[in-house]
């Protein structure tokens, strides 16, 4: 027993030894190489791969800046000329599964992975459906470009927590850092917002506030998520309350800025829905956040610029709209029910696409101007694009993490799995009102940080269900 226990050893320790010398021998030799090309090549290499070493080392700051890369990409694109030729995103998605299979090389990581593997197959599954609409589609170069940058980002988006969080702590430290560089960027929101309303320097009947000139959806939605975390934080913390209570104010205020009324309304839905399942005494914590949260909202609209307010105050009426065909009354409740009507009624033209769907991108055909590219509803956008069974194949994997999730939280949970929980609560109902499947690929990420948070080992002090009825659980 004790040799063979050595002998494993000894092969583990060659292994490391392995994945140690290979890259700096590949290093070196590029570097050697490169001369040829030019004498400085090998400082610039040295240089670029101590970058790319760094953060495959603090490889959850990589895949921050992977989730949130829609807040920075056109920042960076006029910063950085090179990457309007050279797609960011793309880039950062090659680095991240480079960081995947790196780790999947460890045994120890490729046990714990294989815990997922019904999941893992079942996503899989939907991807290459996905795929395979493209061949039906009515633009197969639209419906290729949805279906492979989703096959790509979603993908490396849904097996990054599996094989990067190793442990509930490693996921709530990764939760900790986001929420970390979030509230910078609520700050700057919130003190925009603050120095146009001193200087007056509001421009248009409605302004909407973006970081670096990103989409509000994208920002909306990310302060949203952030806004939820540190609600939740507050939930279980007696000694933090304030800091996290006016935090998740910071957040508020910061995605009420933005003008999106969908990833607002979705933070408040998610509220409602944990407080439905976790139970116990957390119920009535969320419960009281929920009420805060709302009095704050309202508070808000009534003391903020007008400007910012414009979108919220005429939501169930119509708003002026500058389109292709100039200047055109719009009404956001009936815009939306136009658009699901559509999907709806392309779903159910005839028995091929109630089965099969219209394809990648189908929708989008619709409008020759491409005006709308998605009903803004992620499942009546796959029943329209990819039919009946294109919903048989999406809810084959979402539905094995829900039965999952369901039964643990019977029995027990932790904070960093209440948090997980909570992201991807609030992800899912933002996918309700806006986006189509590439825009809300991040529900795929943080439902797997959700599955490796429920099966991780754990050292903190689990909850069980008879403690959550005590009051003593958040103290």
């Amino acid at each position: 027993m004790h040799l063979i226990r050595g002998k494993l050893e000894q092969h583990e320790l060659v292994n490391r030894s392995l994945r140690i010398h290979y890259p700096l021998f590949i290093l070196q030799a590029g570097g050697v190489l490169s001369t040829i090309v030019h004498p400085l090549a090998p400082f610039i290499i040295s240089g670029l791969g101590l970058t790319i070493a760094a953060l495959f080392y603090y490889n959850h700051l990589i895949l921050i800046i992977f989730i949130s890369i829609g807040l920075i990409k056109g920042w960076i694109i006029d910063a950085i000329p090179l990457f309007q030729t050279v797609d960011l995103t793309l880039l950062i998605s090659v680095l991240v599964l480079i960081v995947i299979l790196w780790e999947l090389s460890n045994p120890e990581v490729r046990a714990r992975f294989l815990v997922h593997q019904y999941y893992f197959t079942a996503f899989c599954l939907w991807v290459l459906w996905l795929l395979c609409t493209s061949l039906y589609a009515p633009r197969v170069d639209w419906a290729l470009e949805k279906g492979l940058r989703f096959a790509l980002f979603g993908f490396t988006l849904f097996m990054a927590p599996l094989v990067m969080f190793k442990s509930k702590k490693e996921g709530m430290n990764f939760l900790k850092i986001l929420i970390a560089i979030g509230f910078i960027g609520a700050l700057v929101l919130v003190t925009k917002m603050l120095y146009l309303a001193a200087t007056g320097s509001f421009v248009e009947l409605t302004t909407r506030l973006v970081l670096f000139s990103s989409n509000p959806i994208q920002t909306a939605r990310f302060m949203s998520v952030c806004a939820v975390l540190t609600g939740i934080m507050m939930t279980f913390s007696e000694k933090r309350k304030f800091l996290f209570g006016f935090s998740m104010l910071v957040f508020v205020i910061a995605a009420l800025s933005t003008g999106s009324r969908g990833p607002v309304l979705s933070l408040f839905v998610s509220l409602i829905a944990l407080g439905i399942i976790v139970g116990g005494n957390l119920r009535k914590q969320v419960g009281i956040l929920f009420l805060v949260g709302t009095l704050v909202v309202v508070t808000a609209l009534f003391t903020m610029p007008e400007n910012l307010t414009a979108r919220y105050n005429v939501f169930a009426s119509s708003e002026l709209v500058v389109t292709r065909k100039g200047l055109v009354v719009f009404s956001t409740i009936s815009s939306r029910w136009i658009l699901w009507s559509n999907a709806l009624e392309l779903w159910l033209r005839d028995i091929p696409h109630f089965l099969f769907g219209s394809g990648a991108g189908g929708y989008a055909a619709l409008f020759p101007w491409r005006d709308f590219r998605y009903p803004h509803n992620l499942f009546l956008e796959i029943l329209a694009e990819f039919g009946i069974i294109g919903l048989v194949f999406f809810l084959s994997h979402a539905v094995l993490a829900v039965i999952d999730v369901v039964r643990h939280f019977r029995k027990r949970y932790s904070q960093p799995e209440v948090l997980w929980l909570g992201a991807t609560l609030t992800v899912f109902f933002s996918a309700m009102f806006s986006g189509d499947i590439n825009d809300n690929r991040l529900i795929w990420f943080f439902l797997s940080g959700l599955l490796a948070a429920v099966h991780s080992g754990n050292s903190e002090r689990r909850l069980s269900k008879i403690e959550l009825d005590s009051p003593a659980v958040l103290t």
